[in-house]
């Protein structure tokens, strides 16, 4: 007499996991190929790209406003809807600026992020020296330095380079697409 194991039909809904796992690794794989393709062009052309991203997060802030306002309508007293209003208006006067002046946007985004970069790397080297002994504290060190070399590198080209902002989008969009590629290809080799 045969003895089984586990649930009847469990072998074919184990085939049917596994059928529908390396369908959806392979979509994250080719959506990784896709993104680092796109993260490629961006790092190529970042002024292009720069102006791209000021003009896209116009139009979402202006999107946002109008149905921020909208949605203020429901929020009951006259206070709530007054604030909703206002900040609804903030956010569509803000999208349009962006829209109608991206270089300007993106200088302003440049310098903040100079700033945070620079910021942000000072305030790691005391975690640093905090962690030593732990084994993260050369990682946190490292990156506190890389953070300070981008902050001084914007600020020292500022206004001149607007292009940090397209190459950081770029970037990302590179190291984005790398992990849905290494995420699926993990997924894949689990299934098998």
């Amino acid at each position: 007499m045969t003895q089984t194991t586990g649930t009847p039909g469990a072998g074919v809904a184990a085939g049917n996991v596994a059928a529908g796992v390396r369908k959806t690794s392979g979509a994250a794989m080719i959506f990784g190929i896709l993104l680092v393709l796109a993260g490629t062009v961006a790092v190529m052309v970042p002024q292009a790209t720069s102006i791209a991203s000021a003009m896209f997060i116009g139009w979402m802030l202006i999107v946002g406003g109008v149905l921020g306002c909208a949605a203020s309508m429901g929020l009951g007293g006259g206070v709530r809807i007054i604030a909703g209003l206002l900040l609804g208006l903030v956010s569509i006067v803000a999208g349009f600026l962006m829209v109608w002046d991206p270089v300007t946007a993106v200088l302003g985004v440049s310098l903040a992020l100079g700033i945070y970069f620079l910021v942000a790397g000072v305030m790691r080297l005391p975690m640093a020296m905090h962690l030593r002994g732990t084994g993260h504290a050369g990682w946190v060190l490292f990156g506190a330095i890389i953070d300070i070399l981008l902050g001084v590198i914007v600020l020292r080209r500022w206004p001149i380079d607007f292009w940090i902002v397209g190459l950081l989008v770029g970037f990302q969009l590179i190291f984005t697409g790398w992990f849905w590629i290494m995420a699926g290809s993990w997924v894949r080799k689990a299934a098998a």
